[in-house]
């Protein structure tokens, strides 16, 4: 990790440190700290299947406290960082902060407003690193004690830090770099169907648009899906498993070898893990996730997996 990443991530933990002790007393501030090992047998997503071992790190720090019996405020930071071994242009460093408000509109019903903004920084590869924000406004609504209905709408942009569009001709820009705009619709459903066994179902339908004008190469609409189930088997062991089905079809990008058809992909994602609790504050954490996808353009098509074990300390 380069020197300046290094400070910042530094600096970030001082001040969650701070924080944490400061407002001890009533305790509104959550911190999860992990580090981990993996190995990703397709580091690249593609059909040259380069494997390779990655470390991983995160910092998660999580702020709320009420502010009225209707209104509470919802504060959060992140820091991610994965170095590949071998496979470099996959290394990351992505710091996120987001706001957020709650406000009781009737009963069981909740009005929920948030703000998040990302650096995603690839250090091998700056054509892919970019700056990201998102707003979104939804309702949540409490069905009974075990049932929580979400739905909400949502708009982000991911502006690139060192990518120029493709012109209508084909010849990259000399100015203008690429910026997407995404509007989003989700729902998720959340119901405890037995003790300590939370499942939860959710879709989200979304359009993106980008200002690369070549065959509109970046402009798609799609959906996904998603269901999956978390369980407490005892004080010290629980477990969960997700599984997602995206499809996305592009609004006029060709195939390579048939430009009058255009290209739709279908991605499938399944992860399953379980934790181990040693206490209070530290536990173990395994995982497992499988990815593939399948399109109607060859040269996308994939499969792989990565699998990680790592220790997370909170408190």
């Amino acid at each position: 990790m380069s020197s300046h990443r290094v400070g910042f991530a530094a600096g970030l933990a001082l001040i969650f440190f701070a924080l944490s002790t400061a407002w001890a007393a009533d305790n509104p501030l959550k911190m999860h700290a992990s580090t981990g090992m993996g190995y990703d047998n397709n580091a690249n997503l593609n059909s040259t299947r380069k494997s390779d071992f990655f470390s991983q790190e995160t910092i998660r720090l999580h702020y709320q406290k009420l502010q009225s019996k209707s209104l509470r405020v919802r504060l959060s930071s992140d820091l991610l960082n994965v170095n590949y071994f071998d496979v470099t242009d996959q290394n990351v460093f992505l710091p996120s902060a987001g706001v957020g408000v709650d406000m009781v509109v009737a009963p069981r019903t909740v009005l929920e407003t948030d703000y998040n903004f990302s650096y995603i920084d690839f250090p091998h590869d700056v054509s892919v690193s970019s700056y990201n924000q998102s707003a979104r406004v939804g309702l949540k609504r409490v069905l009974t004690e075990d049932v929580i209905l979400r739905a909400g709408f949502d708009l982000s942009s991911r502006d690139f830090q060192d990518r120029k569009i493709n012109q209508t001709d084909g010849f990259l820009s000399d100015s203008t770099e690429r910026s997407d705009t995404r509007t989003a619709v989700d729902s998720d459903l959340s119901v405890y169907v037995i003790k300590n066994t939370l499942l939860r179902f959710g879709s989200n339908y979304f359009w993106n648009d980008s200002n690369d004008p070549f065959h509109d190469y970046y402009d798609f609409q799609g959906f996904k899906l998603f269901s999956g189930i978390f369980v407490e088997f005892n004080s010290k062991v629980s477990g969960f498993a997700k599984i997602a089905y995206e499809r996305r079809a592009y609004d006029s990008r060709p195939l390579l070898n048939s430009d009058g058809v255009f290209e739709h992909d279908h991605m499938a994602n399944v992860t399953g893990g379980l934790v181990y609790r040693f206490n209070s504050n530290v536990s173990l954490e395994s995982a497992y996730n499988y990815r593939q996808k399948n399109s109607n353009e060859p040269a996308e098509r994939y499969s792989g997996s990565m699998s990680t074990l790592g220790l997370i300390y909170s408190f």
